[in-house]
């Protein structure tokens, strides 16, 4: 399997607690002190939504419990379509709830890489500690174009780091390949020849 094929893989989400919910349902992501966010959907409302006193009567897909929580408190969740991708970029909401299932899916799915375009991670900095992760993420910025990669510890060896690997990315452009180490790395490279100048990379 070529490691595109490979890194693009997502999970079978047809099993997922919220997969046969109704349109009709706003589908929230709900927080939870023991995993961080839990799916589910909102049952009723009450108070507007631009009111900090509005709650809202929620049940958690996975067990059917129903809470009473600050409507502020929860976070809308993307369409199933965008479980896994690979640009957090292209996340419909963009939440720190979001980010963090979007991450556990390609951990899962053994995509360790995740890249944000359009540096949409600076839009989170000032969110909580992120609560449940199932990794600590690695980010490599090349600061010269504010292209965030994030780097997902997966606890075992992965063949990614091949020769052959190393070739499909040499002389590529980013948008050709999936995230990867090696595309920031062929990206400073290239910038070196076409601007004459030294690259930075961030690694923190």
């Amino acid at each position: 399997m070529s490691l595109k094929r490979r890194l693009s893989h997502r999970p079978d989400l047809s099993s997922r607690p919220d997969a046969a919910l109704s349109p009709n349902y706003r589908r929230v992501w709900i927080p939870d002190v023991t995993e961080g966010f839990l799916p589910g959907w909102i049952k009723s409302q009450a108070g507007d939504e631009s009111s900090q006193d509005a709650s809202a009567e929620v049940v958690v897909a996975a067990t059917g419990e129903v809470r009473q929580l600050p409507l502020y408190s929860l976070s809308p969740m993307n369409p199933p379509q965008f479980d896994g991708v690979e640009d957090i970029a292209d996340l419909t909401h963009l939440n720190e709830a979001s980010v963090i299932n979007n991450l556990r899916q390609r951990y899962g799915a053994a995509s360790i890489y995740v890249s944000d375009a359009r540096t949409s991670l600076a839009k989170l900095a000032d969110a909580r500690h992120t609560r449940g992760m199932v990794a600590r993420p690695s980010i490599a910025i090349p600061l010269t174009r504010s292209l965030f990669l994030i780097s997902l510890n997966p606890y075992r060896s992965l063949p990614i780091y091949t020769s052959q690997i190393v070739a499909q990315y040499r002389t590529r452009r980013r948008e050709e390949n999936v995230p990867h180490i090696f595309a920031v790395a062929e990206r400073a490279w290239q910038q070196i020849g076409e601007e004459r100048e030294s690259q930075s990379i961030l690694i923190t």
